[in-house]
């Protein structure tokens, strides 16, 4: 028998993975609008796959101990206020969706190559791309180690 995984929150990640991927793929002068809708679909993204768990959670085939382990991580990382995810992925998500306000500038990137750093908060002065890394990252470990 096959164990039950939260298999909808680990396709979501594979799509952060991939989104991220594509953060790299836009370049040149006339990047920025480009940049920013692939950004603000990377941090819509990194929430969902927290938003994923429960789905999975609710599944009928779920077995009781995932639903009983996706609601403890979920009180533990409430509890704890994990810095990725309530300062970076919570935040700024919210900022992007609910109020359109970007947390990021364009500097000047190497080689032509479009870069932006978190302009304030926990993450300030960080490279975008490398912050949705370390967010994946985190989400990984969580999903593996705790799910």
């Amino acid at each position: 028998m096959q164990k039950f995984q939260c298999t909808t929150a680990r396709r979501v990640l594979e799509l952060c993975e991939h989104g991220a991927f594509e953060l790299d793929e836009v370049s040149g002068g006339h990047a920025t609008w480009h940049w920013l809708f692939r950004w603000f679909a990377i941090l819509a993204a990194l929430r969902a796959v927290g938003h994923a768990t429960l789905v999975d959670a609710s599944d009928p085939n779920c077995p009781s101990e995932l639903k009983q382990a996706v609601g403890q991580a979920w009180k533990e990382l409430n509890d704890k206020r994990e810095p990725i995810f309530h300062y970076f992925i919570e935040r700024d998500r919210n900022a992007v969706l609910k109020e359109f306000a970007f947390n990021v500038e364009h500097v000047a990137g190497a080689h032509g190559h479009a870069a932006y750093k978190i302009m304030d908060g926990t993450f300030a002065g960080q490279e975008a791309r490398t912050v949705v890394q370390q967010a994946i990252d985190w989400w990984r470990t969580y999903l593996v180690d705790r799910l």
